[in-house]
């Protein structure tokens, strides 16, 4: 069994919710770059994007960082003259 203890001391609240606030950020930030390509490609295909790009993040985390975009950009064609 996990001893929560530790968790229970200031410095450890401070640890989680510091690390629940990173959470919050990153995935508003997933969300934000989702929207913001998915505006770049043709309408019809939006909401693969948005599924495929939500879905991905749920499974893999915020693990892609920001080395997501050229690999997003190179799989869906988009060219930054758009």
């Amino acid at each position: 069994m996990f001893d929560f203890r530790p968790l229970l001391t200031g410095e450890g609240l401070i640890s989680l919710l510091s690390l629940v606030a990173l959470e919050i950020v990153l995935g508003i930030d997933n969300i934000v770059f989702i929207a913001i390509l998915s505006e770049r490609i043709d309408a019809r295909r939006r909401p693969t994007l948005r599924r495929t790009g939500l879905g991905t993040v749920g499974v893999q985390g915020d693990h892609g960082g920001s080395s997501s975009l050229p690999r997003a950009r190179r799989a869906f064609s988009i060219d930054d003259a758009a």
